[in-house]
Parts: C-alpha cells; sequence; structure tokens
C-alpha cells in the first residue's frame, strides 16, 4: 500500500492538483471583504432605521392611545359628579330664584363658572397653554360626596345629630359609610371644611349647615354643626336623612415639577375663603390643555303673567342651540357664560363638557400650528410646548361630552 502512495506522490499530473488544490483554500482578498462590509453595513443601517422609524411611529400611536383613554375616564368622571351636585346649584343665586325647598338663610357659592379664565384669585394658567392662547374653564361647585347615598339620622337636637346605626341603615352603600373600618373616611367626609345637607324625606325641605366635628364609634356616628338647622325640617326619628357636602374646584393646574405640564385637576376649596385645602388635590387626567363648560337653559320665555319680584325668575326667549360644536350654549352672546350659571342656574337643563390632552411626548417635526384661524377650541391640533427647534410640538386630541342636569330645581 505504502509503496503504490508513493509511485502516486511521484506523478507530475498529481502534484498539480494538490497544488492547486491548496490554492484554492486561501480565503477572500482584502477587496472581497470590504465589498462584503460595506453591504452588511447598508443592510443593517436600512433595517435598523425601519426598527427606528416603526418604533417611534407606534410609540405616537400609543401616546395618542393614552391620551385619548385618560380624556374618555376625565369625561365620565365628570359626568358623574356634574350629575350630583346640581340639586345644591341654586343655593348662592338671589333669594327671589332660589329653591324654595331651602329652608335655610345663608347664600353658598353651590355654582360658579369662570370662563376662559385668564388666571388670579389663587389661579395661574398654565405657561405652556398662555403661549398658545388658550384660557380653560373653571368651575366651582357645591358637591354631594357621599355619591347621593342618604344616611338615616336618628335624632337631632339642636347641633348634636346622632345616625341611626348601621345595620338600621336603608341602603348598602349607606352601611359602608358608618360601619367598622370607616372611622377614618366617615371623619374625612364630615370634617371642619364640609357641609352637611339635612333633608326632610316626607316634605322635600333641606338645609346646609356647615361642619363642626364628626366621629364614628362602634358604627354609630356623632356629627356637630356649627348652628341649628332651620325649624322648618322638623325632623323626627327616622324622617331625615344628611349627606356631607363639599366645595371643590375643577381647574386646568400645572404639575408641581414641570411647569410646562398641566393636568385636570379637582382640589377642595376652604369654606371661609375660598383659597385651596392642603393635599386636598385629585389629578383626574393628566396632560389635559383646555377644559370648557357651557350650559344648555330653559328655552321658555317670560311670561306676562308674572309679575313683581318673581319676574326675575324668567329668562328672555331663547333658540335651541344651533352649532353644538362651538363653546358656546344657547343664551345671548353678549353676556359671559360665567353671568348665566351664576343667576340662570335654576334654569340650567344640561352641561356641555369639552376637553383637550396633549400626547406625552412631542414631535420636533412639528413645527406649524395646524389650527386655522375660526375654529372653536375642540378642533385645535397642536400645542407647542417650548419655543426650541427641537422641542416643537405636541397633537392634541379632543372629546366634547354632555349631560343633563335633572337635579336642578324645576321652578320657574
Amino acid at each position: 500500500m505504502s509503496q503504490s502512495l508513493n509511485r502516486h506522490l511521484r506523478r507530475p499530473k498529481f502534484n498539480q492538483h494538490l497544488a492547486r488544490k491548496i490554492q484554492s483554500n486561501k480565503g477572500f482578498t482584502m477587496v472581497e471583504l470590504l465589498i462584503g462590509t460595506f453591504l452588511a453595513s447598508v443592510i443593517s443601517l436600512v433595517v435598523f432605521s425601519v426598527f427606528i422609524n416603526s418604533s417611534t411611529y407606534y410609540g405616537q400611536q400609543l401616546d395618542q392611545t393614552q391620551s385619548q383613554s385618560n380624556l374618555r375616564f376625565a369625561m365620565e368622571f365628570l359626568k358623574s359628579e356634574f350629575r350630583n351636585f346640581g340639586k345644591m346649584s341654586v343655593t348662592n343665586t338671589d333669594l327671589r330664584v332660589r329653591d324654595p325647598l331651602y329652608c335655610g338663610n345663608l347664600q353658598y357659592q353651590g355654582f360658579s363658572h369662570f370662563d376662559n379664565d385668564p388666571g388670579g384669585e389663587n389661579y395661574q394658567v398654565n405657561q405652556a397653554l398662555n403661549r398658545n392662547g388658550i384660557a380653560p374653564d373653571r368651575l366651582r361647585a357645591l358637591v354631594d360626596m357621599s355619591g347621593a347615598t342618604p344616611v338615616t339620622i336618628r335624632s337631632l337636637n339642636g347641633t348634636s345629630i346622632i345616625l341611626a346605626p348601621t345595620q338600621n341603615q336603608t341602603s348598602q352603600e349607606a352601611r359602608r359609610m358608618t360601619g367598622l373600618g370607616a372611622e377614618t373616611r366617615f371623619a374625612q367626609l364630615f370634617d371642619a371644611n364640609s357641609l352637611t345637607r339635612i333633608t326632610n324625606l316626607s316634605t322635600g325641605r333641606y338645609d346646609l349647615i356647615q361642619t363642626n366635628d364628626a366621629q364614628l364609634v362602634n358604627g354609630v356616628g356623632r356629627i356637630t354643626l356649627a348652628s341649628p338647622p332651620c325649624i322648618d325640617l322638623a325632623c323626627e326619628s327616622g324622617t331625615c336623612v344628611l349627606n356631607p357636602v363639599h366645595w371643590v374646584e375643577y381647574a386646568v393646574l400645572t404639575h408641581e415639577t414641570d411647569a410646562e405640564r398641566s393636568y385636570l385637576g379637582r382640589r377642595r376649596l376652604s369654606l371661609e375663603d375660598g383659597s385651596t385645602i392642603p393635599n386636598s388635590n385629585l389629578v383626574i387626567a393628566d396632560y389635559i390643555v383646555d377644559f370648557q363648560v357651557w350650559g344648555q337653559f330653559d328655552t321658555r320665555g317670560q311670561s306676562s303673567n308674572n309679575v313683581g319680584e318673581r319676574v326675575i325668575a324668567k329668562v328672555p326667549t331663547l333658540p335651541a342651540d344651533q352649532e353644538i360644536r362651538d363653546d358656546r350654549g344657547n343664551w345671548d352672546p353678549t353676556q359671559t357664560e360665567s353671568r348665566r350659571f351664576e343667576f340662570w342656574a335654576h334654569r340650567l337643563r344640561g352641561l356641555n363638557i369639552m376637553l383637550a390632552a396633549r400626547a406625552a411626548r412631542v414631535d420636533p417635526k412639528l413645527t406649524l400650528e395646524l389650527n386655522r384661524e375660526g375654529m372653536g377650541p375642540q378642533e385645535r391640533m397642536t400645542v407647542l410646548i417650548d419655543r426650541s427647534p427641537e422641542t416643537g410640538r405636541a397633537y392634541v386630541s379632543t372629546l366634547l361630552g354632555s349631560v343633563e342636569t335633572p337635579n336642578f330645581y324645576r321652578g320657574d
């Protein structure tokens, strides 16, 4: 075998074939390597660019989706609360038009509206909104913090109220408010900056009185009022109920750590001077840039049969709202929205709400404002976050909603 192999190795043709075989396995040339590296780099760059663009587009879409989700949550929250405070909205009006079922003698600011508020009075317009010429509304209202859950009273003696025991409360929610484990929540609902609304179930008459103190011990609540309720209530055992009422303000506020960032908040106000109660701010939705509220008023006109002081309760003949996409209702445009809400709250039949929220991200490619002159506030498309060229603008989403106010006083 070895001799045969040696004979083959000594042959010239075999040696040439082996030499060519060895030369063919020596690898790529430098030019081939450079071309391969260049092509690989181009392909990697294209793939990376597609990935970045896709990620950016996905992030923008996700951001806008989250913005719209925040708007929907905020709208449902506002509509839920606005349905509840209607029944207390006329306590701040003239004695001649206030709810005749209200037997008290105090005029609380039950419903106040600040139309396109420029700021002041413990309120500062966010600097990004001010830069874009956006002036949101503010709204103040007396809100039933129990969610319209009446709590049964066992006895009322002067300024002292004793509630019925938990097991004798008429609803499950009322039993939660007065049951074991609810002591802290009960004290927060009926604190010294709250009002206690007392209502006689048989007559419908009610009074609003400032609360001094509240305690819940072993399922029995005790509340001390600042003054006795009106005599007309005539509360006997089991005939009267009460609700905790807070004075709150809805406004577009500025984030504590970011002067360019705004949100829709609800904060409690002091009954004494209207200042904000510390640690009472609730963030309803983040990145809100506009909040507009306008009303739909009763269209009945002034009646010739009403004379004397009751004539002030009537409103002029009003048409139906012709343009629901603007931020004005069906009132005479020469009067401000704030004046209408303040004096004619008893003729208000519905509320319209407009919310606008910007995307959390800004797009440096957006350099021009997209809305045109003559557009309504709900048609704003972008908002300038900073004047720096690299910051650009953020997209804005808007949402319109409406709510009927069945609890508003339906008298003349």
